[in-house]
């Protein structure tokens, strides 16, 4: 049954979103060391792969494709 009332329909959704929660944050809780360490990981690929799409140690850009034109 839904609450007429608007003060009562209130509190039943807090009391829905408070259960909710909870039963989120039970699914969560056994989880949060490898979901921890997943998102410390893709840091670190988001890093490396910055890290490497840029040239170090030059200061120009290296050329190094040949292109041969043959007739």
């Amino acid at each position: 049954m839904r609450p007429r009332e608007l003060r009562a329909r209130g509190i039943a959704l807090a009391g829905d979103l408070q259960r909710w929660l909870a039963l989120a944050w039970d699914w969560f809780k056994p989880r949060t060391v490898p979901v921890i360490v997943a998102g410390i990981g893709m840091v670190f690929v988001l890093a490396a792969t910055d890290y490497l799409a840029h040239a170090h140690g030059d200061d120009q850009p290296r050329n190094d494709v040949l292109v041969v034109h043959t007739r």
